[in-house]
């Protein structure tokens, strides 16, 4: 039988002696280059919720998942496992998360070799683990890399199912889509996005194709269907409106602004050198998955959003290492030297920036200026009450901070069953934490604040002062001393 995609030996061993050394380099190159610096950006509340999530047993975890973030659920047991290991620290987590990338990288140095013959599997593995959404995977403790790179495994499977034709092929895909929709429910996408490639597939690929792919959704639906019933979690995806940026360039090459210009203009060339290249037989069958998988889960959300919003930029990185793999494929068709090197310099303007800005103290929509402004404003035997934020997940992303001022108002036993963040106590009962307290900051998110304040009076409290914090969050600050 005639390979479906290319004409290497398809054989497991004489493929890992052919490209093996080649993913174990880009999988350490991809690790060490996106491990720099990861540790720098101050937490977020999207990583606190994943830090609050390992604080829980497996039967509270399971709880909260019923009511909240079920689309995340195996992340968290991941995390949980990797966290048994090496610690729950910021670093730690982002490690995980470093990993994620590297992976994505050596998949698609596997995915170039099967895939595209003129396309030198080394470059594709490189320009994936340092594309700008994939760098900036690398610094968020969240599944965004490990989407990315079963992404991947999916597509890997499903072309050596439709190369090889065997049904237990079909069910390592079915298997791998399932897992993949379990972990992240818009992984469902790919499923969709691999089926409108099949015209030109083999036609015995079809069927099975068909079934595997319903087979894989089906194994993923307790996600689908929970997630649904949690669509109000991202009722603020409503604010954000789609544009020619924000869905074509924004999420693959980032936020930075030499980034999306030098990005942009490679798209072009991109999507020129893949119509060039569709006049070829033997690279429409490659060309379609490619495409398929890099467009479709971008279109289908965008299509949805105009009776419920659905997109976001972030929400499509399982379409990423598409890009690299295309972007490996102008690389080998340029017909000079010296354009292969404009290319590279391109792409090297485009990453390094990006790379860079995501790389920074306040690189995320953090709470770090409010917190430097109780630094610097605090004194010794000052407390904190947190009003509107989550109270452990402020304390371990600003560990040092909290060491010196005491919180009051810790959560009552039994949050963890059905919330995801833990609310502080309510101020009628700190009559016991407030003795020998006598200047208490209070901490609101979004300035909610009339009802605490009123609430402190009773306990002896007058407001002096509220600071407004210079945060994404519009933090309030207010000084209450006592009467």
């Amino acid at each position: 039988m005639t390979p479906a995609f290319t004409t290497r030996e398809p054989g497991a061993s004489r493929l890992w002696r052919g490209i093996g050394w080649q993913v174990g380099l880009v999988f350490v190159v991809a690790a060490l280059v996106n491990l720099v610096g990861s540790w720098i950006p101050y937490p977020w509340r999207d990583e606190a919720a994943t830090w609050i999530s390992t604080q829980r047993s497996l039967s509270q975890l399971g709880s909260m998942l019923t009511s909240v973030d079920a689309v995340h659920g195996v992340y968290y047991l991941g995390v949980r496992a990797w966290a048994g290991l090496f610690g729950n620290s910021v670093a730690s987590l982002r490690v995980l998360s470093v990993l994620g990338v590297a992976t994505a990288a050596a998949l698609v140095t596997v995915l170039s070799h099967r895939l595209i013959p003129t396309v030198r599997p080394l470059v594709a593995g490189l320009i994936c683990g340092l594309l700008p959404a994939l760098t900036w995977a690398a610094t968020e403790a969240r599944s965004y890399s490990w989407v990315a790179a079963t992404a991947c495994a999916i597509v890997l499977a499903f072309v050596v199912a439709v190369e090889r034709g065997g049904w237990r092929y079909w069910a390592v895909y079915a298997a791998a889509l399932g897992f993949g929709v379990l972990l992240f429910a818009y992984l469902a996408l790919l499923g969709v996005a691999l089926l409108s490639s099949l015209p030109w597939c083999a036609r015995t690929a079809r069927r099975p194709a068909i079934v595997s792919s319903a087979a894989g959704v089906i194994l993923g639906s307790p996600v689908l269907v929970m997630g649904a019933g949690q669509v109000g979690q991202v009722a603020w995806l409503m604010r954000f409106q789609p544009s020619l940026v924000g869905v074509g360039v924004e999420p693959f090459w980032g936020t930075t602004l030499p980034g999306q210009i030098i990005g942009g203009v490679v798209t072009v060339a991109v999507l020129i050198a893949a119509a060039l290249a569709w006049r070829e037989p033997e690279l429409r069958r490659p060309l379609a998955i490619l495409l398929s998988w890099w467009v479709t889960p971008s279109l289908i959300l965008l299509a949805a959003s105009v009776v419920k919003p659905l997109y976001f930029p972030r929400y499509v990185i399982l379409s990423v290492p598409a890009l690299a793999l295309l972007l490996a494929l102008l690389a080998g068709r340029l017909p000079s030297w010296w354009l292969r090197v404009l290319l590279a310099a391109a792409l090297l303007a485009a990453m390094v920036p990006a790379g860079i800005a995501v790389r920074q103290p306040e690189a995320k929509r953090t709470s770090q200026p409010a917190i430097a402004v109780l630094e610097n404003r605090a004194e010794p035997g000052d407390a904190v009450y947190i009003v509107g934020q989550d109270v452990g997940g402020l304390r371990w992303a600003f560990p040092d901070t909290f060491s010196k001022i005491k919180i009051i108002g810790q959560a009552k036993r039994g949050w963890r069953n059905r919330s995801l963040f833990q609310p502080s106590t309510w101020v009628k009962e700190l009559g016991r934490e407030l003795r020998g307290v006598h200047r208490l900051w209070l901490f609101a998110d979004r300035g909610v604040l009339s009802n605490s304040v009123a609430e402190f009076k009773d306990h002896g409290f007058t407001e002096v002062e509220q600071i407004q914090a210079p945060d994404s969050y519009r933090t309030v600050l207010v000084l209450l001393r006592r009467s």
